[in-house]
């Protein structure tokens, strides 16, 4: 007789979640025209500026080690949107 398993466990489905369709949120990048793109960058590359210029490129705990500044760049390049936030730091610099 050998060691008693444990029953097999089925897998839980994930729920379903809906994308957040925020009025101010912008389509991704691969959706807009190329004038627009390139105002999205630049807008974002100026906050990306003023996040450099308060000090964030100094704060390596960003996502996946990156600045903070890089972080919320990238964060804004996908939607647009200088964040508040990047892991519960805030993003220097936007509006």
């Amino acid at each position: 007789m050998g060691p008693k398993q444990a029953p097999k466990q089925t897998p839980k489905k994930a729920p379903k979640q809906s994308p957040e369709n925020a009025p101010d949120v912008y389509p991704p990048l691969t959706d807009l025209p190329p004038d627009q793109v390139r105002e999205r960058d630049e807008k974002c590359r100026d906050y990306w500026n003023q996040c450099i210029a308060l000090g964030g490129e100094y704060e390596m705990r960003g996502q996946f080690g990156q600045t903070i500044c890089r972080s919320c760049y990238q964060r804004c390049r996908a939607t647009g949107i200088w964040p508040d936030k990047v892991n519960d730091l805030e993003c220097l610099g936007g509006d």
